[in-house]
């Protein structure tokens, strides 16, 4: 039987488990992981509030053959919307200002990782920014995983907000993009572009998440 598109992004993603987990954990391994976590949310924020103007500029660019993905970006938009209101939320009650997160200024690999999409959305397929959209939305943190975070990092789960909501509702989200992906998506050339941006994507989030556990 052939294997679903989805299912092949999902066994890519599996692929690069060492590589992921290395990365966190380093970060948590570290002598100061919880000031290393705090800056994880901060470089969060500045690449979660591009969700929605990204999703945007790839919906106007998509023409008539894409109908069924631009009504999945206007839904997924609603979904999305505020989030980066709700960290700058959590790392106030970490005791970091709206303004301080706002002008503090990203690490390379976070600005890697947000280029990278404009680069995809404008030069090559605004369609292959699913890929990115996967991988986000295939890999939450579980509740029970957020609780020992809490515990061993001495993180109050009201500072977790966003990722306890992101924890209950991305198996939803991923559920609603496989099934786009799987009975709309049948273009090589966009099954291509789509798989080599979530392989970019997980190289991306991994340097990152490693920049913030190796930053002097």
């Amino acid at each position: 039987m052939e294997k679903t598109f989805s299912s092949q992004l999902h066994e890519i993603s599996i692929s690069y488990k060492l590589t992921t987990a290395y990365s966190w954990n380093r970060l948590f391994d570290a002598e100061n992981s919880r000031d290393r976590f705090i800056d994880y949310l901060i470089q969060m924020y500045h690449y979660v509030k591009f969700s929605c103007p990204l999703m945007e500029l790839v919906k106007d660019k998509l023409n008539d053959k894409y109908e069924s993905v631009r009504e999945y970006l206007k839904v997924h938009i609603q979904e999305e919307k505020g989030h980066d209101n709700w960290l700058l939320d959590d790392l106030e009650r970490l005791g970091y200002s709206p303004n301080q997160v706002k002008n503090s200024l990203p690490n390379r690999e976070t600005i890697a990782l947000i280029g990278s999409q404009f680069y995809i959305i404008n030069q090559l397929n605004p369609v292959g920014y699913l890929g990115y959209i996967y991988y986000l939305e295939s890999n939450p943190p579980t509740l029970e995983s957020l609780q020992k975070l809490s515990e061993n990092l001495n993180i109050p789960q009201k500072a977790l907000f966003t990722l306890n909501e992101h924890a209950k509702a991305d198996p939803e989200h991923i559920m609603s993009l496989n099934s786009l992906l799987d009975s709309d998506i049948f273009d090589i050339n966009d099954q291509k572009i789509i798989t080599y941006n979530l392989q970019m994507t997980i190289e991306n989030l991994s340097d990152l998440v490693l920049a913030v556990a190796l930053k002097n």
